[in-house]
């Protein structure tokens, strides 16, 4: 499962342990599946950003889901 967090915790953890991550823009879900599989497949944390368009087309389920 992929846990979601917020930024203050990402960016707190990020500095704690020396790392660092640049946000994706991306514009469809093919974009957003292959970001959530690779950032699982090297347990990495990725930051996301979507427009609002996007969010209301794709909807709240997908967005929340875990894995």
């Amino acid at each position: 499962d992929m846990p979601t967090m917020s930024m203050c915790y990402f960016r707190d953890h990020a500095a704690e342990h020396d790392y660092g991550s640049l946000p994706s823009n991306v514009s469809n879900m093919e974009q957003m599946r292959a970001i959530f599989e690779a950032a699982e497949k090297t347990d990495s944390p990725v930051i996301v950003q979507i427009s609002a368009m996007a969010c209301t087309y794709v909807g709240a389920p997908f967005l929340n889901q875990r894995s």
